[in-house]
Formats: structure tokens, sequence, C-alpha cells
């Protein structure tokens, strides 16, 4: 900020700030910051994923550009347990046991859920197939 009063620092509190600087900022100081708030949102279980995606883990919502990509029960479901287990390769047969664990195995059902969740996330590779196995979760 360019204020330095305290009526301003008081107000801004209510933003949930983590530092407050008043200008100018050494170059040092900024980065320090941004270093700081980083690691505050990893910590409150933010995940940065591919194409500027973020997931909520503690609201479990995803979002694009700070809007929130709705996602449907089984898509939400899935997209919790990639995220909980990133690099994981999840074979067809452990999906299908997750979405649909009182079906009978279904290998077109599961290749529908991930072609739409594949589309919500703007069809980036965040979401691997890997040949005849299952699928692989990457993060940013």
């Amino acid at each position: 900020s360019a204020y330095e009063s305290k009526n301003y620092l008081m107000e801004s509190i209510k933003l949930n700030l983590l530092d407050y600087l008043v200008k100018p900022v050494s170059r040092l100081s900024f980065q320090n910051i941004i270093s700081n708030v980083l690691k505050e949102l990893k910590n409150k279980e933010i995940v940065f994923l591919k194409n500027n995606y973020i997931w909520d883990k503690r609201n479990k919502k995803l979002f694009f550009e700070n809007e929130e990509i709705i996602l449907t029960k089984n898509e939400l479901l899935l997209f919790e347990e990639f995220c909980n287990n990133d690099e994981r390769v999840f074979t067809f047969i452990e999906i299908s046991n997750l979405i649909y664990p009182t079906e009978e195995y279904n290998i077109n059902k599961i290749r529908m859920l991930i072609k739409r969740l594949r589309k919500k996330l703007n069809y980036t590779n965040t979401l691997e197939n890997v040949h005849n196995i299952g699928y692989c979760f990457k993060k940013n």
C-alpha cells in the first residue's frame, strides 16, 4: 500500500492478510512475501494444476481463472482421489471400484467419465492415459 496510516492497516486486517507492505518495496522483500504466500497456500491445501487450474482440497472445488468449474459427484470423487495420489497410475478396475463400487465393471463408463473430466480441464494433459492400464494424474 501507499498508505502507512493505522486506519488502512486495520481495515486491511479484515482481508486475512499475511503481511502488509508499504511502498516503496524492495525486490527482496517482495520476493520473500510472495514465497511466504505460496507456502501458506500450500498449507491450506491449495493444489496448483497445469494451465492455471487450482484445486481447493478443503472445499473440494476446482477453479480456472477464479471461476469455479462445476464437477459432478463422480467427477469430484475421482478428481479428489487423483489429487491425493498424484503421479500414481490408477487402473481401470481401481477407478471402477471407487466410483461404481456396487456395479459390475464397465470400462466404457470409466472412459466416458474421464472424457467429461478432461473436457472440463480443457483437454490439458493433467489426466494421462497409461495404455491398457488406466490413468495417471499430473500436477504442475
